[in-house]
């Protein structure tokens, strides 16, 4: 009897022993998968903080590349300013003036007349312009904000105002103290160029306000420079 009981006893505490060992065991492979997968995560965020670095490094280098291939863009300045001036001082040294025939003045400023009734025609045109386009995008007085097209309409048709209270002065001197043929035909081409830029403005591409923005601007300057030129010599 004591040994049948003996024998139970054994195989009883060897399977809780075995049972302990192998929980220990799986513990110990549990700590040890957690402890992979904890290494796991941070080679990943190692790994993603190299390939967010390696990115930014190559868009850098990308964003590099594209900055040497773009041109500078070229300085217009000397152009803008020097051409009316070297235009002004020429006319203002070769022309006689309509001022210097007064027995012919009314006659040779009908050309200059004209330009300023004509220009007065192109403001009133750009004024249609702004009220076609408030109609259009139902912006009503006195709001001057809206869709970008109407915007752009409504700018134009301001800075040819801004820019006629230059114009018109210099024209007028110009014609009187330099030529008034010269004055006729430079404010020609600074109504055709208002035209354009105002056309050029009032589209989906602003842009194409540039070239009638040129033509404008140096037939003015040129005025503006030949008048000045030929006046300063009477004054002192």
């Amino acid at each position: 009897m004591a040994t049948t009981t003996r024998g139970p006893t054994m195989a009883m505490t060897m399977a809780n022993v075995g049972c302990r060992s192998m929980g220990r065991t799986s513990r110990r492979r549990g700590s040890a998968g957690r402890a992979l997968e904890r290494m796991g995560t941070m080679h990943g965020k190692r790994n993603g903080v190299v390939l967010r670095a390696e990115s930014d490094a190559t868009e850098g280098a990308s964003a590099e590349v594209e900055t040497e291939k773009r041109s500078p863009r070229p300085n217009l300045a000397p152009l803008v300013f020097g051409v009316p001036v070297v235009a002004g001082l020429y006319f203002a040294k070769t022309g006689t003036g309509a001022a210097c025939q007064a027995e012919n003045i009314f006659q040779s400023l009908k050309g200059t007349a004209a330009v300023t009734a004509l220009s007065s025609v192109v403001m009133f045109w750009a004024s249609i312009r702004v009220g076609m386009a408030r109609m259009k995008f139902k912006v009503m007085p006195p709001e001057t904000s809206g869709p970008p097209i109407f915007m752009q309409t409504f700018r134009a048709q301001q800075n040819m105002m801004e820019s006629l209270v230059q114009f018109l002065p210099a024209l007028w001197t110009f014609s009187l103290y330099v030529s008034a043929p010269v004055a006729t035909a430079l404010g020609l081409v600074y109504l055709i160029g208002r035209v354009w830029y105002t056309i050029g403005y009032s589209n989906e591409n602003p842009s194409k306000r540039f070239p009638g923005f040129a033509m404008a601007s140096l037939s003015s300057l040129t005025l503006i420079f030949g008048s000045v030129i030929a006046l300063l010599p009477s004054l002192f």
